[in-house]
């Protein structure tokens, strides 16, 4: 995963959405093996820390232990 590099002589400034920020922590947390790709359904909570910092809590959907069962 490539570092940031902060510029502090630019004017441009970029506004993510909350569907944009989900899908970037998302895809670090996957990327540094925080997530696996199984753990893709349920919720992510986010608040930055006072030093900057981003806490992420994921609640995963409890897989639905009767799609693999099959009737007899």
């Amino acid at each position: 995963m490539a570092k940031f590099k902060v510029i502090t002589s630019g004017s441009k400034k970029i506004k993510l959405d909350s569907d944009q920020v989900i899908q970037a922590l998302a895809n670090y947390l996957v990327d540094e093996d925080m997530l696996h790709e199984s753990e893709h359904n349920g919720t992510m909570h986010y608040h930055m820390t006072a030093n900057a910092g981003i806490t992420i809590e994921l609640l995963f959907d409890q897989p639905d232990e009767n799609k693999n069962l099959t009737k007899h």
